[in-house]
């Protein structure tokens, strides 16, 4: 796991002296224009934009902040306040919906004990289902994590995921621990027949869920190309 993804877990300010510094590289076009890679830089070094952030960039620019907010709200990739290490993204646009979105929700709500927006108590995971087409609707029901898109998820693989990911925080923090700290560990609900907590939260499984190009590969390895079959590249 990156560096920069464990430092969104921890960090709850955003220094504003490197916000004036991110907006300086932008001196050279208009303030609108300056708007998204301002947002950009910080996000991508903070995790988010708060609200002295979103001030400090106002009056930098020399916008109203005003502007600034309803610029910086406008697009669901930027987020108001800190998430978790990692991020879980749900598309329950149109096309997702239709195939099974829901079941997904209930999956995550369930094992992880929060809702839409939320974050899980110990800062590790953060849950965002969104109402808009994330772009691939051939794939759906379509999930993100961590930047990694998967495919045709049903609620065993997404139980698989959520898994997976525990089984990453117990080995981080196993790595870490030394006799007599109080290194702590993921406590995330077990998987329906997955045994008691204490087996779970230790998930021990043969193989992390198929990416999307996994996926892609290993169908067209069995049944051959598919006349326009589109390609994996949602972004």
């Amino acid at each position: 796991m990156s560096d920069q993804a464990h430092h969104y877990a921890v960090a709850r300010e955003i220094d504003l002296s490197r916000v004036r510094e991110i907006c300086d590289q932008y001196r050279n076009i208009s303030p609108e224009e300056a708007l998204m890679p301002v947002f950009q830089g910080i996000q991508e070094e903070y995790g988010f934009v708060n609200e002295a952030a979103c001030y400090e960039v106002a009056h930098q620019l020399n916008l109203s902040p005003t502007q600034v907010y309803s610029s910086l709200t406008f697009y669901w990739i930027y987020k108001w306040r800190p998430g978790g290490k990692h991020r879980l993204f749900l598309c329950e646009g149109s096309g997702c919906y239709t195939t099974g979105t829901t079941r997904l929700r209930r999956v995550v709500e369930e094992r992880l004990g929060i809702g839409a927006g939320e974050t899980t108590f110990d800062g590790k995971i953060t849950f965002q289902p969104f109402s808009t087409c994330m772009g691939a609707c051939e794939w759906s029901p379509l999930v993100e994590l961590d930047g990694e898109f998967y495919g045709f998820v049903d609620e065993a693989r997404m139980n698989q995921l959520i898994d997976e990911l525990n089984r990453q925080e117990y080995d981080a923090a196993d790595q870490l621990a030394a006799p007599g700290s109080d290194a702590q560990y993921a406590l995330v609900a077990p998987a329906p027949n997955s045994g008691d907590a204490s087996t779970a939260n230790v998930a021990q499984i043969s193989e992390r869920a198929p990416s999307l190009t996994e996926y892609e590969a290993e169908q067209t390895a069995q049944s051959g190309p598919q006349p326009n079959s589109g390609n994996a590249d949602t972004r």
